[in-house]
């Protein structure tokens, strides 16, 4: 790659970085994922500019490691950023701290003895394994945490997390191919730039601000109102794993009553209509602890709040469908109407309750 070019990019990631760093840091409200993000986009901050300063041959010696050994710091608070996310977490425990023991242990020998052969192969490999290792952490988390917003939430706009997903996948996929550099580079001498590897710096970059930006913290009730020890991802359990709930001491007939309740709220006061409603709101118009909820809807009823609330959506958009209601709304104002707060969750949660596009059921009820 051009010198000029690639000198361009690294000066544009920069920059990048350091605008990110100080939105996250200025952000209003913000909460220590915000911090994490901040910290980050500084560690892409110094890791550009030393990659920058090394193309240009301005730093030598154990410096020009430091871009390597940055790299152990990005696994660990990619995974304890959406972990703190998904749990409501404000602090950084104490063992979380362990985390960051590869980082330090590598800089530590890099500043203590002169880097050999063997200290750069052994750090190559070690980055690159704790980076798809803590991208498998993440998604393990990202995957619970797709059970549990079900349990909480009515609908899965801005609480699913897609666009972590989305970054995770491109990080095992790049992960992924500095193993195979690494191996291919150690194993059989077999040399390839990795000037391709610098040009998606600023994509992720501007991915991570543009969106981590607008995220904001989804269980913050839990960590104000319950304490940490009860937020979602110690809490909940998915449907199928029910033997946690033997111990909480709510009884058959407590669930009958807890479920009559609700059943009368949703149908009297209309409360699915709210197209944001959650766990949290409904368990503080009800008067019952939101784990009680939880509760009888997966063992009484066998449904999650998600699936709980959707069907009463479901049934009031059919309702109004068939009695001409789509002759003067169009079915997505109807959707809209029921409580539904996308197309793309309504035709979804539609045809997977009914079997049939919204407009199949107009055209067979019609």
């Amino acid at each position: 790659m051009n010198e000029s070019i690639l000198n361009g990019v690294l000066f544009f990631s920069i920059f990048q970085a350091i605008l990110f760093s100080l939105l996250s840091f200025t952000k209003k409200n913000k909460s220590l994922p915000d911090l994490l993000i901040g910290i980050l986009f500084l560690l892409l901050t110094i890791q550009a500019f030393f990659i920058l300063c090394i193309h240009n041959n301005l730093i030598n010696g154990t410096l020009i490691h430091l871009p390597i050994i940055i790299t152990l710091l990005y696994g660990p608070l990619q995974f304890l950023y959406v972990y703190k996310i998904c749990s409501g977490g404000m602090k950084i425990k104490m063992h979380e701290l362990f985390h960051f023991i590869p980082f330090l242990f590598f800089l530590f020998i890099a500043i203590t003895y002169q880097a050999s052969v063997v200290y750069i192969k052994i750090l190559a490999g070690t980055s690159s394994i704790l980076g798809l290792t803590y991208c498998i952490l993440t998604l393990y988390i990202l995957q619970k945490h797709s059970v549990n917003i079900r349990n909480h939430f009515s609908f899965t706009e801005k609480v699913n997390l897609s666009w972590l997903y989305k970054l995770v996948f491109g990080l095992i996929i790049i992960w992924f191919g500095v193993v195979v550099l690494v191996f291919l580079r150690r194993i059989f001498n077999f040399n390839l730039s990795l000037d391709w590897f610098y040009i998606t710096i600023p994509l992720f970059i501007f991915y991570i601000g543009y969106n981590g930006i607008k995220q904001q913290v989804i269980y913050s009730f839990y960590f104000d109102v319950l304490g940490p020890t009860n937020s979602p991802v110690n809490q909940e359990k998915p449907i199928s794993d029910r033997e946690g709930y033997k111990k909480s001491g709510l009884r058959q007939i407590q669930m009958q009553a807890i479920y009559e309740k609700m059943l009368y709220a949703m149908q009297s006061e209309n409360l699915f209509m709210q197209s944001t409603l959650s766990l949290q709101e409904l368990s503080d118009l009800l008067n019952i602890p939101p784990h009680h909820i939880t509760q009888t809807l997966n063992e009484f009823s066998r449904q999650n709040f998600y699936d709980f609330v959707n069907s009463y959506r479901v049934n009031e958009f059919k309702k109004r469908v068939d009695k001409g209601d789509a002759e003067n709304f169009s079915l997505l104002g109807i959707a809209f109407d029921c409580g539904f707060n996308s197309k793309s969750s309504f035709n979804r949660i539609f045809k997977n309750t009914t079997g049939l596009t919204p407009s199949k059921y107009r055209i067979k009820h019609t």
